[in-house]
């Protein structure tokens, strides 16, 4: 990026102003309101913003957009419209011909690309408008152009057929990166808009991936807990089945209100770890894992104890 201070930056504008011996074409002295002067600070404008524009692009804004070709830049700056009003003389010395000058600077975009910078910042996910980071720039919105006050000087050769005009350094800096900003952004639309659908696609895949491994964990984290649950049945079962059979009676239904019990505690247990259904099943096996273990523990205590009853 160039410096915010490059000093006062001149432009010798050739504006094919001699006539014949090469004798000057100037009626007049050149004023602040002269055509000449004001199609000499345009022109410097026009050919700092075709500079910063391809700065911009030349760095490609964003990784992986192409470059804009320097037909493209050319052609949008070229279609860009100014206009200099409200013109005030604020320094005028009889003994130069330098003239220092005060005026609003009018920027119309072409409605292209207005709307194309605009989708750009919509694609990137930019807060605010177009408008307001111009307003950032010292623009306002007048009736579809971009206005804002700007200095400069204006003051023809001595054989009058060249004009330098000169702006000052910080209102040109802002004059130039606003607009600048909004053709840059205009003309990487397209490079945007593929990368931004690029970048979607991919991170739908990634999505799409991790998806598919959450599946796969929680399938494979409930296979092992129905296999800890088929293991803390056949436990329980095979305890159950050791016991005496007067043990058994006696415990019979003390048996079946515990396994309800399990069930209603399990299912309250399981809707509270999760909203997805595998992982409910899960929680809910392995709830059931715990209370089958538990009671084994405790149904051991009646193996070969009839003779206590």
């Amino acid at each position: 990026m160039q410096s915010s201070r490059l000093g006062v930056l001149t432009s010798t504008i050739l504006l094919g102003l001699s006539g014949c011996g090469g004798a000057s074409l100037f009626d007049s002295e050149t004023t602040c309101l002269s055509e000449s002067g004001h199609e000499a600070v345009i022109d410097l404008i026009r050919k700092k913003t075709r500079a910063k524009v391809r700065e911009m692009l030349g760095k490609g804004l964003l990784q992986g957009i192409a470059k804009a070709p320097e037909s493209k830049i050319n052609l949008a700056v070229g279609s860009l419209k100014f206009a200099i009003a409200d013109v005030r003389t604020t320094l005028e010395d009889p003994n130069s011909t330098k003239k220092s000058c005060v005026g609003n600077l009018r920027v119309i975009f072409p409605e292209q690309s207005a709307r194309e910078a605009e989708k750009t910042a919509e694609l990137l996910e930019k807060d605010g408008t177009i408008g307001e980071a111009m307003a950032g720039k010292g623009f306002e919105r007048d009736a579809g152009a971009y206005v804002t006050q700007f200095d400069f000087t204006i003051q023809p050769t001595d054989s009058g057929d060249k004009v330098y005009a000169e702006l000052n350094e910080d209102q040109q800096k802002d004059i130039v990166d606003g607009v600048s900003m909004v053709e840059s952004m205009a003309l990487i639309r397209p490079g945007i808009e593929k990368l931004v659908a690029e970048r979607k696609r991919e991170e739908a895949e990634e999505k799409a991936r991790k998806e598919q491994a959450l599946a796969e964990q929680r399938d494979a984290a409930l296979a092992e807990a129905k296999a800890g649950m088929d293991l803390s049945v056949q436990s329980i079962n095979a305890t159950w089945d050791a016991l005496d059979k007067p043990v058994r009676s006696r415990l019979l239904a003390l048996q079946r209100a515990w396994i309800k019990r399990k069930r209603a505690d399990c299912k309250i247990e399981a809707a509270g770890a999760s909203t997805d259904a595998t992982e409910r099943e899960t929680a809910r096996m392995k709830c059931e894992t715990r209370f089958n273990n538990q009671r084994r523990s405790y149904l051991s205590k009646y193996l070969n104890s009839y003779r206590t009853y």
